[in-house]
């Protein structure tokens, strides 16, 4: 066979033979093309490809924004509570739904707020209901704090002592305004002879285990061991009547104290160490959980004891008594009232 008849039956016989299909070397039977597709595999495979300096992966994560399909991102690729409030737009969120728990409604206690409004529902009530448009209305019992219909105020320096109520008993005993700031309580010259002033009883009502009650007056005391002084809410100078409270000076004992008064019990409560003469300002505070006590805006006593409900109808009262035949009884200059009560408002 001549050289070229050799020549001529190679080139042919390489032409038919894919070169993809060849061992990769004479010690591994693996074809070129198998070997091709490990290395693809095990690069997929390879969570660090691309992921050097200047590598595709890597400009991608370090992009100032990172680009994906409008949409593309759904609710079950975001880690629970990954998105909080400060990540919440600061516009306006108009018309969306939100609730305390899910169907929030006649079945489910809670509130909701959604393009219609606001409701509070609780054992199939709708307690509040708050229209885009139209008037809001309410179920039950609402309190409101600091607002004209919830308080009473009466704040004087007593420029007319017309409207009020005195009262005297014994020998020269007066109850007399001298001038706008100084309503003279003169006890007179008997043992045991008094005066007052209050507000005419029945003119208003003092619940303190459910409101809140301040009565604070300036008095002047001439000589504290001549004059017996009670300063109360509900209670006479005799301590009577269903319900009361007030700070009473016992001049033959120089002994001040707290009274309260229920319709079974009257209380007395010792405060040690006080006086009352010269001029100072007295504070009664009372609300559901404690009575105060100030002199001169100090705290002298707190009262944690548990009040009656139901309170008579009684109203505030100022009482001298003489302890003796030479009492020069005291002067009132001011008095201020403040009465903060809940209202119901029923459907």
């Amino acid at each position: 066979m001549s050289k070229i008849f050799l020549i001529i039956l190679i080139i042919i016989t390489m032409a038919t033979i894919n070169w993809y299909l060849l061992p990769k070397s004479q010690v591994d039977n693996e074809t070129i093309e198998e070997a091709i597709a490990r290395l693809i595999a095990e690069h997929e495979a390879d969570e660090e490809s691309h992921l050097g300096t200047g590598e595709s992966l890597q400009s991608h994560k370090a992009a100032e924004i990172i680009d994906h399909l409008a949409s593309s991102i759904v609710e079950d690729k975001l880690r629970d509570e990954a998105v909080t409030g400060r990540k919440i737009t600061s516009e306006q969120i108009i018309a969306k739904d939100f609730r305390t728990a899910i169907d929030v409604g006649a079945g489910v206690d809670g509130v909701k707020f959604d393009g219609d409004g606001i409701e509070m529902w609780e054992g199939g009530v709708k307690k509040v209901n708050i229209p885009k448009s139209g008037n809001p209305s309410f179920e039950g019992k609402l309190t409101v704090q600091d607002i004209v219909k919830k308080k009473f105020v009466l704040d004087t320096v007593f420029e007319s002592i017309d409207a009020y109520s005195t009262d005297t008993d014994g020998t020269g005993a007066t109850a007399t305004l001298l001038t706008a700031g100084a309503v003279e309580l003169y006890p007179g010259t008997d043992d045991n002879g008094w005066a007052s002033i209050g507000l005419i009883s029945g003119a208003m009502v003092t619940r303190p285990i459910t409101d809140e009650y301040v009565l604070e007056v300036g008095i002047w005391v001439d000589d504290e061991d001549e004059t017996d002084l009670l300063i109360s809410n509900g209670m006479g100078y005799s301590f009577t009547g269903l319900n009361g409270i007030g700070i009473y000076w016992d001049a033959a004992a120089s002994q001040l104290s707290l009274k309260l008064k229920t319709p079974a019990t009257l209380y007395t409560r010792d405060i040690n160490g006080v006086g009352i003469e010269g001029a100072h300002r007295w504070r009664i505070e009372c609300n559901a959980t404690a009575i105060k006590i100030y002199k001169d805006d100090t705290l002298i006593y707190t009262e944690s004891i548990v009040l009656p409900d139901e309170w008579a109808e009684q109203a505030w009262l100022v009482f001298c008594r003489a302890n003796g035949t030479s009492s020069s009884g005291i002067l009132l200059t001011d008095l201020r009232l403040v009465q903060t009560r809940d209202f119901d408002i029923s459907s």
